[in-house]
């Protein structure tokens, strides 16, 4: 029994009597080919040593047709970082619940997380937004907010949780609102949490099984400078 279409069965046939050759390529191809590869490796010689080096140059090149160089963003990865904690409230008083995202730091308890391949490209966006300055330099932030407080199902998806759905869906249940009114940012800086140096002597056993990975200060207030927002001020500024 022959399987496959017509034009398959033809094209095994020319296969195997030599009529195609599968996987030939012309002498010159091949040749260029390695040319190429073995070019490549010598120009790019300089730029393996540079990932070695001490201090490496970043985006440069080391041969005059500029065939290979470097690239990268962060030469140096600092001990410390800046995070933008986004936090909600029903009432002004608070209490203030605080939003989580799949991978940037949050919960001071919660691991770091392997992300490789996969870009997650707000939690990216909001540590840069942590480095530029205020939001007016970041004003997709204010998109953001808003959607959050309308909790808006594409955006909530985004996040690790959503502090508020518990309350949600008690809210359907007893006719309440407990839904978030009021919205903020606050800046925290965190570093890894060390125990011989960050555990403290009086903490309880409890918390000494549970230690945290990451310790947190608060910097201050990042948006708005003084007092919250509502939906209502958000649309303004997004529509003004």
């Amino acid at each position: 029994m022959v399987l496959g279409t017509p034009s398959t069965q033809s094209y095994i046939q020319s296969i195997t009597s030599g009529a195609i050759g599968v996987g030939k390529e012309p002498i010159m191809r091949t040749l260029v080919s390695i040319a190429f590869v073995l070019t490549m490796a010598k120009l790019n010689a300089p730029v393996v040593r540079n990932l070695f080096a001490r201090r490496q140059i970043m985006n440069g090149s080391f041969d005059p047709l500029r065939l290979a160089g470097t690239y990268g963003a962060f030469g140096v990865v600092a001990e410390q970082r800046d995070e933008l904690i986004i936090e909600s409230a029903n009432d002004v008083k608070g209490p203030w619940k605080e939003y989580h995202f799949k991978v940037k730091p949050g919960d001071i308890y919660r691991h770091p997380k392997w992300i490789s391949p996969y870009h997650y490209r707000l939690d990216w966006q909001l540590w840069i937004a942590s480095q530029t300055g205020s939001i007016e330099r970041n004003a997709w932030l204010v998109q953001l907010l808003l959607k959050l407080l309308r909790q808006e199902k594409d955006v909530m998806d985004l996040l690790d949780s959503d502090p508020w759905e518990a309350e949600s869906q008690s809210d359907s249940t007893n006719g309440e609102n407990n839904c978030p009114k009021y919205i903020r940012i606050e800046k925290y800086r965190y570093q890894y949490y060390n125990h011989k140096r960050d555990a403290n002597e009086n903490e309880s056993n409890e918390q000494a099984i549970k230690q945290p990975f990451w310790k947190r200060e608060r910097i201050g207030r990042y948006f708005p400078r003084q007092g919250v927002v509502t939906a209502d001020i958000l649309e303004e500024i997004v529509n003004y």
